[in-house]
């Protein structure tokens, strides 16, 4: 109830154009946004307002000819909403044209992978890179990228900061170097 009164209340303030206190201030070279502490219900709509305010600062950098660094943190959860994970595809597939550079994070393989939406974004990057892999993950990440098992070696039971760079390219891998951060 107090969320929607929240809610609530900047929707009359916007309507009736009165200014909103908040800690944002968009223009900055770094913005964060947090929206783990929204509820359930609101959430997705949360995260569709994000992607929106992301796409809108990549518009305006375009026009001043900079690039956007956009890292999306526990990615997979992008993927779990339809129309959040079509919404993601379709910036991932327009950033770069447009002077984005998006990165997605994620310890969730099985939980990305799962996604049907994950194919298409595997066809629209570049590399992926990979630290230390659970054996099941390591099982899917092989199969959906062609990994060999000898590639696969520098993603099982490695040191912190070890792992392997994977160049894709039509959604395959086509080189891979092992590296130690």
């Amino acid at each position: 109830m107090i969320k929607l009164g929240i809610f609530r209340e900047a929707v009359y303030k916007r309507q009736h154009h009165i200014p909103i206190e908040d800690n944002v201030e968009l223009s900055n070279r770094l913005v964060c946004f947090d929206i783990k502490q929204l509820g359930k219900q609101l959430k997705k709509l949360g995260m569709l307002i994000v992607q929106d305010q992301i796409w809108n600062r990549v518009t305006i950098n375009r026009a001043e000819k900079k690039s956007t660094r956009y890292y999306m943190d526990e990615f997979h959860l992008l993927l779990k909403e339809e129309q959040t994970a079509a919404y993601s595809v379709e910036i991932w597939k327009r950033f770069r044209k447009w002077g984005g550079i998006p990165t997605a994070i994620t310890q969730n393989i099985k939980d990305l992978l799962a996604s049907r939406e994950v194919e298409n974004i595997f066809e629209n990057s570049d590399f992926v890179l990979m630290l230390n892999q659970a054996q099941g993950d390591r099982t899917i990440l092989a199969k959906q990228l062609n990994i060999s098992p000898q590639q696969m070696k520098y993603v099982t039971h490695t040191e912190a900061g070890e792992g392997l760079a994977v160049l894709i390219r039509k959604g395959r891998v086509s080189y891979s170097l092992c590296f130690v951060l």
